[in-house]
Parts: structure tokens; sequence; C-alpha cells
């Protein structure tokens, strides 16, 4: 109560919380302007062989698109991508995903070049 009150101690105390990010969030114009881009797994094999999941999410609309995946290469994931998503809904302007290797990688790199994606990483 006494600390609240004494202004002194207000101007000096130690900020407690990490200061805010850098990432600058953009509001899409609509519905696959801008996407997310994730891998989930490794999960039990499924019947036909899949062990992880891409999970693709417009940001706009909440939708989510899946594709499952033997394995999580960037081929495999680029492969994919371009065709749960670029072929079906055409190229959204943003691309968002973490710095997973498959997202890292020439391969994805040259995939969003090609359609014209603007590529951002998370931290």
């Amino acid at each position: 109560a006494y600390v609240k009150k004494c202004i002194s101690c207000q101007a000096h105390k130690v900020e407690q919380r990490k200061p805010a990010g850098k990432m600058v969030f953009r509001r899409p114009n609509g519905p696959w302007y801008t996407v997310t881009a994730d891998l989930v797994g490794p999960l039990p094999r499924s019947k036909k062989g899949a062990r992880f999941l891409l999970v693709v999410q417009d940001v706009f609309t909440k939708w989510i698109e899946l594709a499952p995946l033997r394995s999580a290469t960037a081929v495999t994931v680029s492969n994919s991508f371009r065709d749960i998503i670029l072929l079906r809904f055409g190229a959204p302007e943003v691309a968002i995903t973490d710095n997973g290797s498959q997202f890292t990688a020439r391969i994805w790199k040259d995939l969003l070049q090609g359609w014209g994606i603007e590529h951002q990483l998370t931290g």
C-alpha cells in the first residue's frame, strides 16, 4: 500500500514486464489476404502413414485447412501448401510462419516469391 502511494518509489521501481516486441500486425483486407502456417507433430502414424499436419489458417475468417503429411520436409510442406492453398484459393498477400526449418528453406522462400507472397516470420 505504501509503495503504491510513494511517488519516488513508483518513479524508481524496476519494470517487471518484458518490453513489447517489434512485430506489427496488419489487419487483413479480406479472406485469404493473410494466412498463418504451422506444423503439428510428430503424431501417431495414421492408416495412410501421415505423422504430421500442415495447418493453414486464414486470419480474416479464421478458416482452417489441414494437410496430413508423411514427413515434415521443406519439399513436402511447400508442395502441400501449394496444393491446399495456392491452387484452391489463390495467393495470399502475406504468409506468417515460425522459424521452423521447413519455412526458412530455399524451396519455401522460392515458392512464396514465385507467387508474390510476402513472408513474415514470428519471433
